[in-house]
This record gives C-alpha cells, structure tokens and sequence, in this order.
C-alpha cells in the first residue's frame, strides 16, 4: 500500500514539475540525448541517440551535445571518452535538461526526462521500424477510456507529442510515424537512421559498450571457418508468452543442424529481456546465447544471414543485403494483438517459417530473394550511405536558423 502512495505521489509531482519547466529558458544550441537500453547494473549507450549524440559533439558549431544518462556508471563512462554526460538525477543532469531547446530520444520519454521537458523540441529518432500493426498512440486507442486516463496520468511520456520524427524514405513515413504517432508530413524528416551510419563508415566512439564477448565469441567462430554463422533476433512479446521466448523453437534440433551444415548460431533476445535469465539450460558447440543489453550495430555485418519474426532488426539486414527468414510460428496470434500491418508483412523479401522443420528447410536452401531484397532496399532507404547523423544535424541547424 505504501509503494502505492508513493507512486502516486511521485506521478502527481512529476505533472507539477512538467507545469514549471515552461518557465525556464531554453537554448537552442543545447541539445541533449536520451537512451533507453539498460541491462541489470546500469544504463548501456547504444542505439540512434547513440550514434547522433556522438556526431553532434564533433560537430564545429556552437551546438552543445550532452547525454542526459539514468545513472552515473554511463555518465562516468562518457565523461572519461571526453563526451559531456550528466545523470538525469545530477544537478547538472536537471539543469541541461530544463535549459535544452532539442531533446534526441529513441524512445518514449521515461517519466524523470518528461517532468524537465516542457518547452523543448522533442526529435524522435525511434529505434526502428516494424510491422506490428498498433504501436504508439494507435495502440493505446483501443484501450477502455478508464486505461487510457490510468496510462496518460502515469506513463505520460508515451503520449508525448514530437516536433520532428527521422525516418528512412517516404514509404517508411507512410508506414510507421504517420501511421502511429499522427505525425505531419512537415514533421518528418527523411534521414536515414543515424546508427546505420557505422555500417558505411568509423563513426568515433561507437566501440563504447559494443558487446565485447559477442565479438569475441564471433571471432572465435571465423576460425572455425564456418560455412554461415547466422543470428536468431525475435521481438519482445507480451504477456505469458514473454515468459517463453523459445517455446516453439528445438535447440537440439538447430544444433544438430548445425553440426551438420557447418553452422553457427548466435541467439539474442530484444533488450527489455536483459535484465532477466532467458537462455535454456544446456551446451551446445554450434549455439551461442548473446547478452541482448550491449550494442551489437557495428557486429551485424560479421553475420552472414538473420532469423527474425516481427523484429526491427530485419530493417538492418535489408541494408546490409542479408537474407532474412521470418520464423513466425504465431502469427495468426500476433495479427490479434499487436497486430500486423499487413501491406508491410508482405512488403518484406524473404522466406516464411512457421515450424521447426519449415524452418530447417528455409535455413538450407539458397538465397532466392537478391532482386527482391534489392528493390525493396531501394524503396524502403532513400539513403544508403553514412550520412544520417550529418542529415539530421542540418535539418535541425535548418530549423534553428528560419526560427
């Protein structure tokens, strides 16, 4: 009962503090980064803030890039790489963040960044897209009023308006931001996804919290000279079935495909599962179960195909030009709830999989999908290249100049 009161409590003060954050000035030269990946000891720096926050302070202007972290272990850690970070509960981390005229996030605003944040521009990065058909606003549309009114009171970062949503094309935009957060078409920006740049380019600073034991571990299999090594990434789920990510899928069966094939597969779950024990009991010699709470976005070109579902990460393989199989064993479920946008499901180059052997057939067959992959490549990404950092950067120094 008393964790109850303290809830509420801190709930009602947040919305007082948000109230008077209008009244402080905001600098439009200051901007501040926001991450959301966190594993069970600290905040861990990955993701599109990531990757603009570490563009922006190289910048030669009078911009002013801070990462706003969640404790001190991040700030600390970007502090000694000679970046500017305050934890948000720091009065420095208070401070920057009711002075800041932009706000970078790939998220939704968690409640301590909300309460500091009236006044400033918020500019969603996101963290990709997706084909579940009810994400963001739309989602809580079809909640009872009552939850609705429950879920702005205490969650009233995930109803946060955005003055700028950075996409990857037109067909994107129409697909996901418009779609989902009633965004305008004056307020998109077609950019291409700043972390994507490490796929064309050394971005500086973004070995900082990339998963070591991945690579590690992913040189280790190059040695072995595999004939694939292949990464299994589904999405968060829900409910009973987030306690079972792997209920449809027989590791024994995929490691004695494996050893067969001269496979290697690397498992990683969605980041919100690291904070909790995932993998199955057991050794496997051709399966490796990877940490999901470090940034893996400058290992995915080591891997030479993806298994996914409903995931984003299927987006940075159609960058790259991987093939993608989709094992989608409950499909007919997830078209339920969340949902699927199905024009986008059908959109997506690659084989479908919706059992173990489905599955293990895909996995030995040869890449049919090249030209498909291609022009869906080239409708989906109106960029390839390094440039989306450098396209946001100038969006948004466009902006501050015609104000």
């Amino acid at each position: 009962m008393l964790s109850k009161v303290r809830t509420v409590f801190s709930v009602l003060f947040s919305h007082a503090i948000r109230v008077c954050s209008y009244i402080f000035p905001r600098d439009e030269n200051v901007w501040i980064f926001i991450g959301w990946h966190r594993n069970k000891e600290r905040e861990i720096f990955a993701d599109n803030s990531k990757y603009l926050f570490l563009h922006a302070s190289q910048v030669e202007n009078d911009i002013r890039a801070i990462w706003i972290a969640q404790d001190e272990a991040l700030a600390d850690i970007l502090t000694k790489k000679g970046y500017e970070s305050y934890p948000i509960h720091s009065f420095a981390g208070r401070y920057y963040s009711l002075r800041a005229g932009y706000t970078f996030i790939s998220a939704f605003l968690p409640l301590h960044h909300w309460r500091l944040s009236g006044g400033s521009r918020i500019v969603q990065l996101w963290h990709g897209g997706s084909v579940k058909g009810k994400v963001g606003l739309r989602r809580l549309r079809n909640m009872s009023l009552l939850r609705r009114m429950i879920e702005r009171l205490s969650l009233p970062g995930v109803f946060q308006k955005f003055d700028f949503f950075a996409t990857y094309s037109k067909y994107s935009a129409q697909r996901f931001p418009k779609k989902n957060f009633n965004i305008s078409d004056e307020q998109i920006l077609i950019t291409g996804a700043p972390r994507h740049d490490v796929f064309f380019r050394d971005v500086p600073g973004s070995e900082i919290d990339v998963n070591a034991t991945l690579k590690e571990k992913l040189d280790e299999m190059r040695a072995k000279k595999p004939k694939k090594i292949i990464l299994y990434a589904p999405t968060f789920r829900r409910g009973e079935t987030a306690k079972s990510p792997f209920s449809q899928l027989d590791f024994q069966k995929l490691e004695e495909f494996g050893v067969r094939m001269n496979y290697f597969f690397v498992v990683s779950l969605h980041p919100k599962y690291a904070g909790g024990k995932w993998a199955p009991d057991g050794t496997f010699s051709h399966i490796f179960f990877c940490t999901p709470s470090y940034d893996r976005l400058p290992l995915l070109h080591q891997f030479d195909a993806l298994i996914t579902d409903y995931s984003s990460c299927f987006i940075d393989f159609l960058l790259l030009d991987k093939p993608i199989i989709f094992f989608a064993y409950d499909l007919e479920e997830y078209r339920k709830d969340p949902g699927i946008d199905e024009e986008f499901w059908s959109f997506i180059p690659g084989p479908r999989a919706q059992t173990m052997p489905e599955l293990l057939h895909a996995l030995e067959q040869p890449d049919d999908f090249v030209a498909e992959r291609e022009g869906a490549r080239d409708t989906f990404f109106a960029y390839k290249d390094g440039g989306a950092s450098e396209r946001i950067t100038r969006a948004i120094l466009k902006h501050i100049r015609q104000r």
